[in-house]
């Protein structure tokens, strides 16, 4: 999934759930919630970033999606927000987290 997209959003990488999680345990934090987001858009995203790699002009649509794109796009974030309340998607192009980091001392 990596595009000029993450480079101008001054990513470094993209990682797993697994990865997400191990960083944050060695970093000091405690985990509590790791969620794939953007997974109802997933397949539009892949197919998205293929087409920008084989012919670059294609990145423009996925910056600039037209008014019937952007308001289906819509829709399905609304929908899968709702529905992620209850459901922990597999997969997403986006991962999200909630972690803390203990106050010197803490044993919890």
């Amino acid at each position: 999934l990596w595009s000029r997209r993450d480079e101008g959003a001054g990513h470094f990488c993209r990682y797993t759930r697994k990865q997400m999680r191990r960083l944050l345990v060695q970093a000091g934090f405690i985990p509590q919630e790791l969620r794939y987001y953007l997974f109802l858009l997933l397949p539009v995203v892949l197919v998205s970033r293929l087409l920008a790699r084989l012919c670059p002009a294609f990145e423009q649509l996925e910056e600039r999606p037209g008014k019937l794109a952007n308001a289906l796009g819509y829709v399905l974030v609304r929908g899968e927000v709702g529905v992620g309340r209850w459901i922990s998607w597999p997969l997403g192009s986006s991962l999200v987290g909630l972690a803390f980091k203990p106050r010197e001392g803490f044993r919890g």
